[in-house]
């Protein structure tokens, strides 16, 4: 998806987290919609980083998509600065400044962990296509070989010395 469609769920998300608060929901219902809101987010920041990457498929101008990247980037960014409040000051305070700290440093560690499970496929594809290629190159130089030992096995019964 492009980012404007992700920022689209992400904010719908996000309003649902401050509905949820502002009703007075239950603990797991407000969590429920961070979570959402969090994976949304995270959508978002991958788009991001695909949409600006050299190489990306543009969807319209190159303004176009400039402007929609940096728009997301603002809208999450507060978005963000706006949860850090709620977790600090606001209606999550309950959680408070090490609860915040926490959903951060666990944030950060899935990303990490998500990203070594996407190195380790890269790199058992990579050995996938290397010893297809290896064994493509035996498969040849066998083949021609074996050819070659029945062209002189019938070159020598021609010849009679076999």
């Amino acid at each position: 998806m492009d980012p404007v469609t992700i920022l689209a769920l992400t904010s719908a998300a996000f309003n649902g987290v401050k509905k949820a608060i502002a009703v007075g929901r239950e603990a797991q219902d407000i969590y429920s919609q961070l979570s959402k809101w969090a994976g949304h987010a995270g959508e978002l920041n991958d788009a991001i980083s695909r949409s600006s990457k050299p190489g990306a498929k543009a969807l319209g101008s190159v303004t176009g998509q400039a402007f929609d990247i940096m728009t997301a980037k603002a809208q999450l960014n507060q978005m963000e600065k706006e949860i850090r409040h709620m977790f600090i000051y606001g209606e999550l305070q309950e959680l408070g400044i090490a609860g915040y700290q926490e959903f951060i440093v666990l944030r950060r560690k899935l990303k990490a962990d998500k990203e070594a499970v996407e190195k380790q496929k890269l790199r058992k594809r990579a050995a996938f296509l290397e010893n297809t290629f290896w064994a493509s190159i035996l498969g040849i130089v066998l083949a021609v070989s074996i050819y070659f030992a029945a062209v002189i096995y019938d070159l020598g019964t021609k010849a009679g010395k076999w």
